[in-house]
């Protein structure tokens, strides 16, 4: 069976040679190439110049459970802590996975055949010039968005804020992390990666624009603020902190609710 093997390894190193591709090459350990530099010490802890910038958001989203779909508006406030100055901002559109040519179509196979519900429209997205809103130079490219600047963004704390107008058809059961059923009770919704989210932009690969395909990303860190508007008989579980929970929970609940807290 060794012998076997072997003879097998031989014949497939061969092969390979003679295509130009190298296993060995494809299969070696990977070496840790990062810079060590003022912003990223040897031993990984942040060194005396070290940056992240930051992305806060304030979404406001609505569930329209006859399509079923959900929409929204949000204000982007981008803080580049970055020594560079950015003349593009990067996106990240996950709900695009779900168009039928999305590279995670692709790459998912005859799992996800027929299984399309468009991903994102986009009704506006706009840079506030310091006076007003005004409509941005957008590239949509898979699950990217790329917006360019109409005046560069500097960096050491400098911020820019981009307003977008979304909407998309919600997946059926077949959509993993974005899916609606059936229940006892009622339809449930499982939404997650719903709003559009900025990319990050670090000091090893500057933007990071790889392309969502169902598994994990990077993400910058800041703080949200949003609202989902939902029929009157629904449930909403989120996270953060609830800030008007006598609008919309009952005398009942409410007492619950402050009795959880201890």
């Amino acid at each position: 069976m060794a012998a076997a093997c072997l003879a097998a390894m031989t014949a497939g190193t061969a092969m390979a040679a003679g295509t130009g591709y190298n296993p060995r090459e494809a299969f070696a350990p990977r070496p840790m190439t990062q810079a060590v530099n003022r912003y990223r010490s040897a031993n990984g802890l942040p060194g005396p110049d070290y940056w992240q910038n930051r992305a806060d958001y304030d979404i406001h989203a609505v569930l329209d459970a006859k399509t079923p779909s959900l929409s929204g508006e949000e204000v982007i406030t981008y803080t580049n802590n970055s020594p560079d100055t950015l003349d593009v901002l990067w996106l990240q559109l996950d709900q695009n996975l779900y168009r039928k040519d999305s590279r995670g179509a692709h790459a998912a196979g005859d799992a996800q055949a027929g299984e399309t519900s468009g991903g994102y429209t986009l009704d506006s997205v706009e840079i506030f010039d310091g006076k007003a809103f005004v409509a941005a130079q957008t590239l949509v490219d898979d699950t990217r968005l790329r917006v360019t600047l109409p005046q560069p963004l500097g960096g050491g704390g400098a911020q820019v804020r981009v307003r977008i107008r979304w909407r998309f058809d919600i997946p059926g059961e077949w959509g993993g992390r974005m899916a609606w059923g059936k229940a006892k009770d009622g339809p449930i919704y499982d939404l997650a990666q719903w709003y559009p989210r900025m990319a990050v932009y670090d000091d090893i690969r500057g933007w990071d624009t790889l392309p969502y395909l169902a598994q994990e990303f990077y993400l910058e860190y800041g703080d949200f603020d949003y609202a989902v508007n939902v029929p009157a008989d629904m449930l909403v579980a989120g996270s953060g902190e609830l800030m008007n929970a006598k609008e919309v929970l009952t005398p009942r609940e409410l007492q619950r609710f402050e009795r959880a807290k201890t």
